[in-house]
């Protein structure tokens, strides 16, 4: 059952451009897929058996840089100092909106300079009827579309500008755009990597959002109210992308560059090259899926992944033998492999906000399993 708040947030993707509701499709990409499957063999049923029983964690980056990211949610950071906040809460982007709006801000060299022409109430004329005040150069944001910004919801946001506007210079470093906020609503939600507990990267990334060290949650709300996608939205919106997969680096019995990932319109290809199981050559299968077909909320997250990489391994490995080395292998070191070379990343989103210190797993944990 979602929480009302958690409602507001799925609403923001309803009323997008795609109209989609996560919960009504993760049932039915869930029972659609199942059917596909059915009936399942021995190895199959136990290599989903086990599956189910890995431990899952969450991988949340954001940049270390002073004024955003860590220094936002954390207050104290080595880099930076300060005072820790023990109440530090992830947030959606929507969130961090209306926090840094509240909180006010310096104005723009571009709202200085139409500064003469305003008066206490400081109001702009776009898509949002947004109200601030100005005082010495500061603008602080008090309402949107005569709605309070405490009581502000994401369906009451009618232009991207509006959260720009209000996240000042912290724009900079984001990744989403009015393109995205139109097309998918999904800003009222805090992202995540999914992984496998004991196999993650704990170095810092090279730029923007994945430039700072990643922290580590625990999966139980995730489990109950948040939504996971196969590669990150903005990969399906990608013209022509396509990358090759080297499943061999999984397990030698799987053809040398196996898997070819292209991306259009929405849409995504999966192409297994693989050897003919009695002719002396290679064959190609094809697995077409859509944006839409790779979600799945809550309680069915783990049964779809499992019976996802079924799906993958069936066209795969044919012979099955991949399914029998692994269920004697060290599991959750192969299917940590086998998750990273079919997907870019299983991304994880949970609605609003989520508390730092509630859900934190030391990363020692999360690096060794132990």
């Amino acid at each position: 059952m979602l929480s009302d708040r958690a409602k507001e947030s799925y609403e923001g993707i309803e009323n997008s451009k795609m109209k989609l509701k996560i919960v009504e499709q993760s049932k039915l990409n869930l029972l659609n897929l199942m059917t596909k499957l059915s009936p399942l063999n021995d190895n199959e049923r136990k290599f989903i058996q086990r599956f189910l029983c890995t431990q899952l964690i969450l991988e949340h980056r954001s940049s270390d840089e002073e004024g955003s990211g860590w220094h936002i949610i954390k207050g104290k950071t080595k880099k930076y100092g300060g005072e820790k906040n023990p109440d530090a809460t992830l947030l959606s982007l929507f969130e961090l909106a209306k926090l840094l709006g509240s909180k006010g801000r310096k104005l723009t060299l571009v709202e200085k300079s139409q500064r003469n022409m305003l008066k206490e109430n400081y109001k702009w004329s776009n898509v949002d009827n947004i109200e601030a005040v100005v005082d010495d150069g500061n603008v602080k944001f008090t309402k949107v579309n005569s709605i309070n910004l405490e009581n502000l919801k994401v369906t009451d946001i009618k232009g991207f500008e509006t959260i720009l506007k209000m996240l000042g210079s912290v724009r900079q470093n984001i990744n989403t755009s009015s393109a995205d906020f139109k097309n998918f609503g999904n800003i009222d939600f805090v992202f995540f990597k999914l992984n496998v507990l004991g196999h993650v990267n704990t170095e810092a990334g090279f730029a923007g959002v994945a430039g700072g060290r990643p922290k580590f949650f625990a999966t139980s709300r995730l489990f109950e109210e948040g939504w996971i996608s196969f590669d990150d939205w903005l990969s399906y919106s990608g013209k022509g992308e396509s990358f090759t997969k080297n499943l061999n680096k999984v397990w030698t019995g799987f053809p040398p560059n196996g898997l070819k990932v292209s991306y259009s319109g929405g849409a995504k290809s999966y192409t297994y090259t693989s050897k003919h199981p009695t002719e002396n050559r290679t064959e190609q299968k094809i697995l077409s899926k859509t944006l839409k077909e790779e979600i799945f909320f809550g309680e069915h997250i783990m049964y779809g992944i499992a019976n996802t990489l079924v799906e993958h391994l069936r066209l795969a490995d044919p012979s099955g033998k991949y399914l029998a080395h692994v269920l004697t292998a060290n599991f959750e070191i192969e299917i940590a492999k086998l998750m990273g070379e079919i997907w870019k990343l299983i991304e994880a989103k949970l609605p609003g906000t989520m508390r730092y210190y509630d859900f934190k797993i030391p990363k020692s944990l999360a690096a060794t399993g132990a």
